[in-house]
């Protein structure tokens, strides 16, 4: 299971956000954190995505493009170990790789979707299962960053 866990912004986010404000419109940024946080607790620079993330759609690419030594492969930001033995878990625990760590023909079907691994075998096994158009729309809302919009207001 995934779990979103609130962590500070770097300071190099922090500048960064402060530069963007009054930029294409009239602005202002507040920072609401102490200059002793923001000196002693946030981060200098933001760490690299691959180093935050559930590697298991990284993972699967790579096996699909036959890289089967995931572990010793040469990333550019080698991740943790451990998340990609997580990910190798979750995959075979998803019946996309088999036991000796090779790519099914499952997974093979699930590297079509361009979805996080469970998202796509749901959607193939709603197919299976006569609920695929109830999947779509379930898939659909959890795979957006944002499903409700809210149109800038007119002033006239």
């Amino acid at each position: 299971m995934d779990s979103l866990i609130v962590v500070p912004i770097s300071k190099v986010q922090a500048i960064q956000r402060q530069g963007r404000a009054g930029r294409t419109q009239p602005g202002k940024s507040y920072q609401l954190y102490s200059e002793k946080f923001f000196k002693e607790d946030m981060k200098d620079y933001t760490v690299p995505e691959i180093l935050r993330v559930n590697l298991a759609n990284v993972i699967l690419d790579l096996k699909h493009m036959n890289i089967n030594d995931v572990i010793n492969f040469d990333y550019m930001e080698s991740p943790d170990r451990d998340a990609i033995l997580q990910a190798l878990k979750q995959l075979f625990l998803l019946d996309a790789i088999d036991e000796k760590g090779g790519i099914t023909e499952l997974g093979r079907e699930m590297c079509r979707f361009p979805l996080e691994p469970s998202y796509s075998k749901a959607l193939i096994s709603s197919i299976m299962m006569g609920c695929s158009d109830e999947m779509i729309t379930l898939v659909s809302i959890l795979s957006s960053e944002n499903i409700w919009s809210r149109p800038p207001s007119i002033k006239e």
